[in-house]
């Protein structure tokens, strides 16, 4: 792709709140809340695999480590949004999140819903 001058175009997250529409990427640190976001996030992700998630680095298409893939999938943008969502709703609230690509499968697999029913 890089010696066709290919590119291929980010995956995008989006997240409506209050009016106002938020965007997330992999990795993203523009937001203000982008340390408790994260910070957030890991916690969740402990609670997740804790109660038996286990993540699908299969979907992870980059050369990287196991560690590395499942650190990537714990800041996917669909969480990154979910996460921001979650902070700042009431308990309760419906989150509608849209993307700009595929869904994610690791975001979307039946196992997590069957592990935390």
């Amino acid at each position: 792709m890089e010696r066709e001058g290919v590119k291929k175009i980010p995956g995008i997250s989006y997240i409506e709140l209050r009016g106002k529409v938020f965007d997330f990427k992999v990795a993203y640190n523009r937001n203000p809340q982008s340390d408790a976001i994260h910070t957030y996030l890991i916690n969740l992700w402990k609670e997740m695999k804790a109660a038996g998630f286990t993540p699908n680095t299969a979907t992870v298409m980059h050369d990287m480590t196991e560690e590395e893939k499942d650190c990537h999938l714990c800041f996917h943008s669909e969480k990154l949004a979910l996460a921001f969502g979650l902070m700042n709703t009431p308990e309760g609230t419906p989150l509608t999140i849209t993307q700009n690509l595929r869904v994610c499968p690791d975001c979307h697999e039946p196992q997590l819903y069957n592990t935390c029913q």
